[in-house]
């Protein structure tokens, strides 16, 4: 298979899922974070311990999916994401209670899956 550069996406205007399976370099990450069209995000099994602070640039997200990764808590920039509705972090060893008074904060979260199951907001 071949590795589609992320800077041919760009012109996409109407991309609204993206799924990535291979890492992503700073620079990838920084064209991600410029794919507005973008509702739905998956970044499935990367070996990330922090959501990559670039994501947070992306005020049209409404599914966040980090599954399989290693993330333990989250940044104070989720807080960005006003249109996110969904949140799976299944497979991280998450949940600590910053955390979670952070996503209550969000307006339009209504999900949270994790390794403890389903939290319902809102």
């Amino acid at each position: 298979t071949s590795k589609v550069p992320l800077s041919a996406l760009k012109s996409l205007n109407d991309l609204s899922v993206l799924k990535i399976e291979r890492p992503l370099d700073s620079d990838e990450l920084e064209i991600l974070s410029q794919l507005e069209s973008v509702e739905e995000l998956y970044f499935v099994n990367q070996g990330f311990t922090e959501v990559p602070s670039q994501i947070f640039k992306m005020k049209n997200l409404r599914r966040l999916f980090l599954w399989g990764n290693k993330i333990s808590s989250l940044p104070t920039e989720i807080q960005n994401l006003e249109n996110l509705e969904v949140l799976s972090l299944t497979g991280s060893p998450m949940y600590d209670t910053s955390s979670i008074e952070l996503l209550q904060s969000l307006p339009s979260l209504q999900t949270v899956y994790g390794n403890t199951g389903k939290i319902n907001f809102g």
